[in-house]
């Protein structure tokens, strides 16, 4: 946690530094560009609030999700079969590595400028039907078994992306 509120302080510093450049060269922006840069300073720290829940991170037994955040979920339970991901500026890993897939599972995703990672077991097969716009899909796997399991991917991804390890 040190390392980010280290780099955010850099980030800060960049800004106010450029501010005071633009005022040096006599620009007349700058109130407006320190009001901006107040306003999402405090929709930042307004979205972390609604994103740092103590309660497990999680809505319902198969929704997770991140807003301004990374998360990290390793799922244990067999009997879910739909899960539901949703990364708005962060990233979401979702762990299936442990459960034991007897039947075809549904993964439905929705990201904006974020990522989500699945790993997964080598006796699936995934089909991919998520819709991308300036984003990605991007699925690393080998599948060893005879015997497969279709992880069937939902969902829409903006400039963002789906992964699966």
């Amino acid at each position: 946690m040190r390392n980010k509120n280290i780099y955010l302080l850099g980030i800060i510093l960049i800004i106010i530094g450029i501010m005071f450049g633009f005022e040096v060269l006599n620009f007349k922006i700058f109130r407006l560009i320190v009001k901006l840069i107040l306003s999402v300073i405090i929709i930042w720290l307004g979205f972390n609030v609604i994103s740092s829940d103590k309660s497990d991170n999680k809505c319902l037994d198969n929704d997770y999700w991140t807003i301004f955040n990374d998360k990290k979920f390793i799922i244990n339970d067999n009997s879910v079969k739909v899960f539901k991901t949703t990364a708005l500026f962060g990233n979401i890993t979702l762990d299936l590595r442990n459960i034991d897939l007897s039947d075809d599972i549904v993964i439905d995703n929705y990201v904006v400028f974020g990522k989500v990672n699945l790993y997964v077991t080598d006796n699936v097969k995934v089909v991919n039907n998520v819709s991308t716009v300036f984003g990605r899909t991007n699925i690393k796997y080998k599948s060893v078994d005879e015997k497969i399991i279709n992880i069937n991917l939902k969902g829409i991804v903006l400039f963002g992306g789906v992964s699966v390890k």
